[in-house]
């Protein structure tokens, strides 16, 4: 676990391990496999402003994520993955 950036483990009923991938449109599932709906809340950045000031102010909204089988990863190409989501 990364303390220092406060990251936590979610648990989950299913006994498989998920993780949350890039945004795609759709997500082609292999062998049966399902994804989860996790809502929760995401901390939004202003990028527009990084050009004026060193801090850049951010808010929490409502979002939801799709999180997917961790034996899916990678099925879209090679790619990173950070298995600890930002409680």
């Amino acid at each position: 676990m990364d303390r220092s950036r406060g990251y936590s483990l979610t648990q989950h009923p299913d006994p498989e391990l998920y993780c949350l991938g890039h945004l795609v449109e759709e997500f082609d599932f292999h062998a049966g496999a399902k994804g989860i709906d996790e809502k929760g809340h995401g901390e939004v950045e202003d990028v527009t402003r990084r050009m004026v000031r060193l801090e850049v102010p951010a808010w929490r909204e409502p979002v939801t994520a799709t999180l997917i089988p961790y034996f899916a990863w990678a099925n879209r190409g090679e790619n990173e993955m950070t298995v600890w989501l930002r409680g």
